[in-house]
C-alpha cells in the first residue's frame, strides 16, 4: 500500500462523532460492517470543510489494507480505530488488527511460529512437535491462538505436531494454501512479502526456529513493537543470533521477569539441556505471559 495515510491518522480529518451518527442512522446493517462503497461515502461525507478529501482510489487502497482476508467488508470498530489511533499510520498494523479479529483473537494471546522453509538442525523436527504438544497441554483453549505463516519446513512441522486442541491458523497470501492437515488457512496479504509484514505485526509471542534473513527481519519488526521473542538458539541460523537477529530478544525479557533459569534453558545447547526441557521452558514462559 503506497497511500499516504498521515491525513487520515488524525481524528480532526474525519469527524468521529459525525461518523458514529451517520453510521448509526444510515448503515446499521450487516452486523455493524461496512462495504467499500459505504466507506467511500462515509469518509467523504465526514471530512471537515477545508480538509483535503481522499480520493476513491486512496480510500480503496486503505480499505484493502484493513481487509486482509478479502471479505469485502470491514467492521465499524476497525474504521473508528483507523481515524482515532495515530499508530494507524501503519496500515499493516491496522490490517493485522483486523486479521486478529477475523481469528476471534482480539483479546487472546497470539503465538506465532517463525522459521526456515528447509530445516538444517536434526533436533528441530522433534523439538517443534514437543513444543506443540506442551502448548496444547498447558495453554487454556480460550486464551491462546497459534499462528504460522503457512510455509513448509519449520512451520509445517510445528503444525503436524498439533492436534487442534488450540485454535491454529496458517497465514497465506490471497488464493494460497498451506496444505496443512491441522488448522485453518486464512488469507493475509496479496503476496509473501505483504504476508510477512502482517505476520510481524500480528502476534504477542514469536517462537523462532532456525531461519535466515527473512525470519530475522520479521523478528526485528515484532521485537521493536514490544512482542516477546522466544528463539530456539540451539537450532542455529537467525535463532542463534545470525542475520542481525535482535540481540535484546536473546536476553531475559522484562515480560517474563523472574524466568532467568527458563531463559538459560531456552538458549541452551544440546549438551546443556535435553529438548524436552526446552519445550517445557517455552510452554512455561508462555503460561507466565498469560499471568
Amino acid at each position: 500500500v503506497h497511500t499516504d495515510t498521515s491525513d487520515m491518522a488524525s481524528p480532526q480529518v474525519v469527524e468521529v462523532e459525525k461518523v458514529k451518527s451517520v453510521f448509526r442512522d444510515t448503515w446499521t446493517i450487516n452486523g455493524g460492517s461496512l462495504s467499500l462503497p459505504e466507506v467511500i461515502a462515509l469518509v467523504q461525507e465526514c471530512t471537515p470543510e477545508g480538509n483535503r478529501k481522499l480520493s476513491e482510489e486512496e480510500i480503496r487502497e486503505l480499505f484493502e489494507a484493513v481487509d486482509p482476508t478479502g471479505s469485502g467488508t470491514i467492521h465499524y470498530e476497525e474504521f473508528v480505530d483507523f481515524v482515532m489511533d495515530p499508530s494507524a499510520q501503519d496500515t499493516m498494523l491496522l490490517a493485522a488488527r483486523a486479521l486478529r479479529r477475523s481469528m476471534d483473537a482480539k483479546d487472546k494471546l497470539v503465538v506465532c511460529v517463525l522459521g526456515g522453509r528447509e530445516m538444517q538442525c536434526q533436533e528441530s523436527p522433534e523439538l517443534l512437535k514437543l513444543i506443540a504438544k506442551q502448548l496444547e497441554e498447558a495453554a487454556p483453549t480460550d486464551q491462546v491462538v497459534l499462528v504460522t505463516g503457512g510455509l513448509p519446513g519449520v512451520q509445517a512441522t510445528f503444525a503436524s505436531g498439533c492436534t487442534g486442541k488450540l485454535p491454529l491458523f496458517h497465514c497465506v497470501p490471497s488464493g494460497g494454501s498451506s496444505g496443512n492437515a491441522v488448522g485453518k488457512d486464512i488469507s493475509a496479504g496479496k503476496d509473501e512479502q505483504q504476508k510477512g509484514q502482517l505476520l510481524a505485526r500480528l502476534g504477542d509471542v514469536y517462537i523462532t526456529c532456525e531461519g535466515g534473513p527473512g525470519v530475522s527481519n520479521e523478528a526485528n519488526l515484532a521485537f521493536a513493537r514490544g512482542a516477546l521473542i522466544l528463539p530456539l538458539s540451539r537450532t542455529g541460523g537467525a535463532s542463534s543470533g545470525l542475520f542481525n537477529f535482535p540481540a535484546g530478544a536473546r536476553a531475559p525479557h522484562a515480560q517474563v521477569e523472574g524466568a532467568e533459569s527458563l531463559w538459560h534453558t531456552l538458549l541452551s545447547n544440546a549438551e546443556e539441556a535435553p529438548i524436552a526441557k526446552v519445550a517445557e521452558a517455552i510452554a512455561t514462559i508462555i503460561s507466565m505471559k498469560l499471568g
